[in-house]
C-alpha cells in the first residue's frame, strides 16, 4: 500500500471567495483512476493526500485558481510529491 502527499505553500493571495481547487489523481490501469479535490482558501502551506493499493501506472495533480469576479494573483510556491508506504 502507498500513500501520495502533494504539498504545497499558497502565497500572495489576495482575498477572494473563492478558493484555489486542487486535485490529485493515481491511473492505475486503462480503465482505473482515482481522484481527491480539495479545496484551499487562504495563504500557507497546505496538502492533499491519496491513498492506493497496488502497481500505480501514473500520478497527476493540477491547481484551479478561479479568476472571479476579477483577476487576482496566486503565487503556488514549494511544490512538492512524496511516495509513502504503509502496511
Amino acid at each position: 500500500d502507498d500513500m501520495f502527499k502533494l504539498k504545497f505553500k499558497i502565497i500572495s493571495r489576495e482575498e477572494s471567495p473563492y478558493p484555489v481547487q486542487v486535485i490529485l489523481a493515481l491511473k492505475k490501469n486503462k480503465e482505473a483512476t482515482s481522484f481527491t479535490k480539495k479545496s484551499i482558501p487562504g495563504n500557507g502551506w497546505d496538502s492533499v493526500e491519496i491513498k492506493s493499493k497496488g502497481t500505480i501506472r501514473r500520478v497527476m495533480g493540477s491547481f484551479y485558481v478561479p479568476a472571479t469576479p476579477e483577476w487576482k494573483v496566486t503565487h503556488i510556491d514549494s511544490i512538492s510529491l512524496e511516495r509513502i508506504h504503509t502496511k
